[in-house]
């Protein structure tokens, strides 16, 4: 959000920012009435393209682009993949590393 709310729920949920135009957040430990989403992050790596397209081929998924070149509709053409499933995500987002893909699985809390 413009208003800098994203940075306050950040400060108040001791939260670490992935990059600074990146509104995701992560944490150590799980947090209990957090506002927003929770994933459970599985892995994180630099993009490869070749490797995500033979991974998830045959498998739903759910894309999320966060601060990232290409968005949900182009990197689902990019990837000829099956959107769903209910809990599996790839997240595109640009960290302090640079680009990354980070698998995770959503938690409903």
């Amino acid at each position: 959000m413009k208003s800098g709310l994203n940075d306050l729920i950040g400060i108040r949920y001791d939260l670490k920012k992935l990059e600074q135009h990146t509104n995701l957040y992560t944490s150590d430990k799980k947090i209990l009435g957090i506002p927003g989403k929770i994933y459970k992050v599985k892995s994180v790596e630099s993009i490869n393209y070749k490797k995500i397209r033979k991974a998830i081929k045959g498998h739903q998924i759910n894309l999320i682009s966060k601060n990232f070149q290409l968005n949900t509709d182009e990197l689902q053409k990019k990837f000829k993949c099956t959107i769903g499933g209910k809990s599996d995500y790839l997240i595109f987002a640009k960290t302090i590393e640079g680009n990354r893909v980070i698998e995770a699985i959503r938690i409903v809390s």
